[in-house]
């Protein structure tokens, strides 16, 4: 019984979804913001922090994508955690474009990020 309601819940939300329009779903037809709306003279600084720890794989993507918002008043703290895997070289090869911490060992027994 419950996975015939489950089939007619599913069938419904279809029917809805074509009926009402892709587009009005996806707000297309929204009018767009002026440019002047997007620009604020006092945008404050914007402090992101990121901590990572043996993240090799993806600190770069990660990173790469944070240096290359637009806002304009940001600073990217990214805290490393005594990573072995390669992690402290890939963000130091982002010199200049972000502040790395490197947290101190933890006490013996203690886990981290």
């Amino acid at each position: 019984m419950s996975l015939a309601i489950d089939a007619l819940l599913v069938v419904q939300s279809i029917v809805v979804f074509l009926l009402a329009g892709y587009e009005y779903l996806t707000l297309m037809h929204f009018p767009a913001l002026p440019e002047n709306a997007l620009v604020a003279p006092d945008r404050s600084m914007v402090s992101i922090i990121l901590p990572v720890r043996n993240q090799a794989n993806t600190a770069s993507e990660c990173v790469t994508s944070l240096v290359g918002l637009d806002y304009p008043q940001k600073e990217i703290i990214v805290v490393d955690g005594n990573s072995t895997d390669g992690t402290q070289e890939i963000l130091k090869s982002f010199d200049g474009k972000i502040k790395i911490v490197e947290e101190e060992p933890l006490p013996q027994g203690w886990v981290g990020k």
